[in-house]
């Protein structure tokens, strides 16, 4: 299907009011269920429906086993030939039944009224009034999440099993997690244009077992198995991540030219088919690969997830994953040799966008040399656990969880002095400390360039702040800064928060000598 019917296809049932999508928005008690946050759909007219026979097909977004949002509605939807413009398409789902027409495009589109989390299976009916029929079994109403980005995003879960051996043992199909996972081999062309449909028909929705998982994210895997672990809320991952992809690769087209980026490649074949389904969370690891365009970057990523949130009509939860450490071989320096700016540059993102979580991950990086792959650091699962705790404290409220102890300290103003500087942070739990040591490290002096060029003595004054002493000579230096080099092992990167997680990189711009 042509991409300016695509188009015409969104405008046409926004229109319509087929897709009245509302934020993604969880109840206060967000372990329990309660009153769902949209409305009931009102009851359908009689259709009018001469009972033609006519073939259609469903969207491979809709399977067995698949997770559909909670509080928000359920969209069912699929196309037929034009010239059955005007064909009843029926659905019946938890005890609802509903009906969508072919319009002329040869859409058809579904939608049906919200739910409360459900770890009862249920079933979806698709069919006409003559024709073909369709049963979806083993439906579960909860939470889904994408996990979106580049390699370390799409890093399976099989060549993570040497840091952690115990988690196949773990691994159950009774688990309320169901994941979809989309490849990279199925790609050949359908990159052109944003497709409408799933690039395989053989995806699909499937239960959690070593060989479902095997060549599934590690990262989106361990996120949803702590959360699994301390709430009854069905869980879906959708894997929507390619290794290696700069971030113009996740923007439509359309998009992208706004910012003068083309590209598309991951829209267009893992984002777009998944348009009419509302999810709870986005967990966002990428940029290495955009690490020498530091300086846009914020811009970007800002811009980008507030259109997503259109497109997705979903005010989802922002989970960004801060780059990690990588051991500086010549082949990492030559591939990223910005990457602690690039961290630093998230901060600011992170300060911009709304619902949006910045999670540190250089502690968990590459620091052996002897390590074949320093560009991908293999303790996702302290990173997926790390992301989980913030979901457990701030989405489901559970009791032990505070978004104040579980979150990563980040800075949030700075007074300059004439030969110190305070910093104060926020989520600190009952207060900072050191990590390892008895004295405070990581803080440094840096060029424009990125280059560090000296370290600076600091200390913790309170239970928020930091001072940072500067010295006397300050002009062969532009910022200062926490974690700015490129490998920062938490024995010289120490300042944490009360439980233990540490801080966020950032750098502050030294002042100009008036």
């Amino acid at each position: 299907m042509k991409k300016n019917i695509v188009i015409v296809m969104f405008i046409i049932v926004a229109v319509l009011g087929i897709m009245t999508l509302t934020s993604c928005k969880q109840n206060d008690d967000k372990n329990k269920t309660s009153a769902t946050a949209v409305p009931a759909l009102t009851a359908q007219p009689d259709a009018n429906d001469p009972g033609n026979t006519f073939e259609y097909t469903i969207s491979g977004c809709i399977t067995d086993n698949m997770v559909v949002q909670r509080d928000n509605y359920v969209n069912v939807w699929g196309w037929s030939n034009k010239a059955n413009e005007g064909g009843y398409i029926y659905g019946e789902f938890m005890g609802e039944t509903r009906y969508a027409q072919v319009n002329k495009y040869g859409e058809w589109h579904i939608q049906f009224s919200p739910h409360e989390a459900s770890k009862e299976t249920q079933s979806l009916k698709v069919y006409t009034k003559t024709g073909a029929s369709y049963e979806y079994k083993d439906i579960l109403v909860g939470d889904v999440y994408y996990i979106v980005g580049q390699s370390n995003a799409e890093l399976v879960f099989s060549t993570t099993i040497n840091e952690n051996p115990e988690v196949v043992n773990e691994i159950s199909e009774n688990d309320n997690i169901r994941i979809f996972r989309q490849s990279t081999d199925d790609i050949e062309g359908k990159t052109a244009f944003a497709q409408v449909d799933v690039m395989n028909p053989e995806y699909c929705w499937q239960k959690t077992t070593y060989d479902t998982l095997e060549n599934f994210s590690a990262l989106g895997y361990y996120f949803a198995k702590e959360v699994s672990n301390h709430v009854d809320v069905p869980l879906g991952v959708v894997h929507m991540a390619w290794g290696g992809m700069e971030f113009r690769q996740f923007c439509s087209a359309e998009f992208g030219s706004t910012l003068g980026l083309t590209g598309s490649l991951v829209y267009n074949t893992m984002m777009s088919p998944f348009l009419n389904m509302p999810f709870a969370g986005m967990i966002f690891y990428q940029g290495e690969s955009d690490n020498d365009s530091f300086e846009l970057y914020d811009d970007w990523l800002t811009a980008w997830v507030t259109q997503m949130r259109k497109e997705f009509n979903c005010n989802f939860a922002f989970y960004n994953v801060q780059l990690s450490s990588h051991y500086p071989s010549d082949n990492i320096l030559n591939s990223f040799p910005y990457l602690a700016a690039q961290r630093s540059t998230q901060v600011l993102a992170y300060e911009k966008i709304e619902n949006s979580y910045l999670i540190t991950s250089m502690d968990l990086g590459s620091f052996d040399p002897a390590d074949p792959d320093l560009a991908h650091p293999k303790k996702k699962k302290p990173l997926g656990e790390r992301i989980a705790a913030i979901a457990l404290a701030d989405t489901y409220g559970v009791d032990g969880y505070d978004i104040n102890y579980v979150s990563c300290p980040v800075p949030t103003s700075v007074k300059w002095k004439s030969d110190y500087v305070l910093v104060n942070f926020n989520f600190v739990g009952s207060g900072l400390k050191l990590s390892v040591g008895d004295k405070l490290l990581g803080f440094e002096l840096v060029r424009d360039d990125k280059t560090v060029v000296g370290t600076l003595d600091a200390e913790i004054v309170g239970k928020n702040q930091v001072k940072i002493y500067l010295p006397d000579d300050l002009k062969r230096a532009d910022y200062i800064g926490y974690g700015m080099s490129m490998i920062c092992p938490i024995e010289g990167y120490n300042l944490c928060n009360s439980e233990g997680v540490p801080a966020l990189s950032f750098r502050y711009e030294l002042p100009s000598e008036e």
